[in-house]
């Protein structure tokens, strides 16, 4: 079972970035699907309580909801944040981070491709992102189908770590019947991620293909 992600909430959205906050941090930004968007930072937010983390951009607040994960046994620090993609979340635009505390941080995304972000995870640290991502993601759909969303679980899922570790008969249990539920398309587009060490790019199917 999950433990650690944290579902950020906030009800009165923080007003537009003033991108004058002390410290800042880079991020690697991937689209899993239209609506939905994963940072990936290494090392965290630092100086930020990510208990009560709430993000904005130039052009407004980065409506909620949000889901943070720490993912542990990693080097540097890999930490999640799973959101719903919004016109204010793109590559190259500053965010700013602010707690209940009074931290502040700027935060720059940079564009990345799934197996990019995921390059160099160990098998362990693999499962437990692809469990985030299918039991968090499932809460932000509420019920609709994202075909492109589940096709990127079952992709993380399948991933080879290092061209020779195959996670796919454990990691694709963890999402089970959650990515099914994101897609019953049978013919919705296999998606295919390129190994950090070979190079080899593999195909994997969808959710509900044969």
């Amino acid at each position: 079972m999950m433990t650690g992600a944290r579902v950020l909430d906030t009800t009165e959205p923080m007003p537009a970035a003033s991108l004058d906050a002390a410290g800042s941090a880079s991020g690697l930004l991937v689209a899993l699907s239209p609506g939905i968007a994963l940072v990936l930072l290494r090392g965290g937010l630092p100086g930020i309580d990510t208990a009560s983390l709430s993000l904005a951009s130039p052009h407004g607040p980065i409506l909620p909801p949000m889901s943070w994960q720490a993912i542990p046994g990693t080097d540097p620090a890999l930490s999640l944040l799973l959101l719903r993609a919004q016109p204010g979340l793109a590559a190259g635009l500053p965010l700013e981070a602010v707690d209940e505390a009074g931290g502040r941080l700027r935060l720059l995304p940079e564009a990345a491709h799934l197996a990019e972000a995921l390059g160099g995870l160990a098998p362990a640290a693999i499962l437990r992102v692809v469990g985030f991502l299918a039991s968090r993601g499932r809460r932000l759909l509420r019920g609709v189908e994202d075909p492109a969303f589940a096709a990127c679980c079952h992709a993380v899922a399948e991933h080879r770590v290092d061209g020779d570790e195959e996670l796919g008969g454990n990691a694709s249990g963890a999402v089970g019947a959650v990515c099914v539920r994101c897609s019953r398309r049978r013919h919705t587009r296999p998606l295919g991620l390129t190994t950090g060490a070979s190079g080899r790019r593999r195909r994997v199917p969808a959710s509900g293909s044969p």
